[in-house]
């Protein structure tokens, strides 16, 4: 069968034997393309990949990428990774795009929990999704070396001018502020972050978009409000392979889709970054065992 919108399709199988078809989509006759891998024992889970500045839906099919978009596809998962209208850096044209593609996956592959993962850019276009509840069956987002900051991206030469056309800034910036208000990630209410699964991964070792303005200033707004809140610090330079953890991911994501121990919420402790409840019990994903466990049956360490 021919989906709604499709314009092409190719059989393909992952590294581990995984058959899935690749769908070209048109969704809803929106001209932004649409990149889906479709397993063909589906369940489903939706995972949307959110590609860096100047990369577009083929990015899950990228060197880095690879590894960790097989795991999806070894699991189950549906990928959908759109366009998004290119260079967009969070506005709200791509947050409509996101919107569209779950609505089209919802209705035509019944998909009902939805996985987020962003890299470079893409993170902060999923983190203006999520804090806005534009998808309301989301159960965690993941960031690679997440741009999240988007004050420090505008001031930067290798994003300013992209930035300026996603949201029409002025030449001399002068509507800089009231045009992106409410777009930048590293200021969005701590509080639309409440009872959601954040993993965070950055690497000092990034000077494109560094950690100290992105992941850091992210961490320390909504710390406590997130239901799990994961770090993982990479080695590499601005998304190098290494960065990307497949194992951490496909753990942290598969722990999202269980039943989280009950109840998670109460204090929270910064020397753990995890979870109190009551202060008497916390409560961690451990990824090597893709299992939830009290924090007294297991050694963690912070970053």
């Amino acid at each position: 069968m021919n989906y709604p919108g499709e314009q092409s399709r190719a059989t393909k199988v992952t590294a581990s034997g995984t058959s899935y078809i690749e769908l070209t989509i048109y969704p809803d006759g929106v001209t932004d393309t649409l990149l889906i891998c479709l397993p063909d024992d589906a369940t489903d889970v939706l995972v949307i990949c959110a590609h860096g500045h100047n990369g577009n839906q083929a990015t899950i099919n990228s060197s880095r990428m690879i590894e960790t978009r097989d795991r999806f596809i070894d699991n189950g998962w549906i990928v959908a990774s759109p366009f998004a209208h290119g260079n967009s850096w969070g506005n709200d044209v791509c947050i409509a795009d996101y919107v569209r593609v779950h609505a089209w996956s919802t209705l035509n592959l019944s998909t009902t929990k939805t996985l987020l993962h962003g890299q470079s850019m893409g993170g902060l276009n999923l983190v203006n999704v999520l804090s806005r509840n534009a998808i309301p069956d989301v159960l965690a987002f993941v960031s690679i070396d997440g741009a999240l900051n988007l004050a420090t991206a505008f001031a930067a030469a290798a994003y300013k001018s992209a930035i300026r056309a996603a949201y029409g800034i002025a030449a001399d910036g002068s509507d800089y502020a009231a045009l992106t208000a409410g777009h930048d990630g590293v200021l969005l209410p701590p509080s639309s972050f409440d009872g959601t699964r954040i993993l965070l991964e950055a690497s000092p070792a990034d000077t494109s978009i560094s950690k100290t303005n992105n992941a850091d200033l992210f961490y320390a707004n909504v710390a406590g409000h997130p239901l799990v809140f994961q770090r993982l610090t990479g080695a590499g330079v601005h998304v190098d392979p290494g960065n990307y953890f497949p194992d951490e991911v496909e753990a942290f994501f598969i722990a999202a889709l269980q039943p989280a121990p009950e109840p998670i919420d109460g204090t929270y402790s910064p020397a753990l970054d995890m979870f109190l409840n009551d202060g008497r019990k916390v409560y961690a994903f451990v990824p090597r065992d893709g299992v939830w466990v009290p924090v007294e049956s297991h050694v963690f360490r912070s970053e």
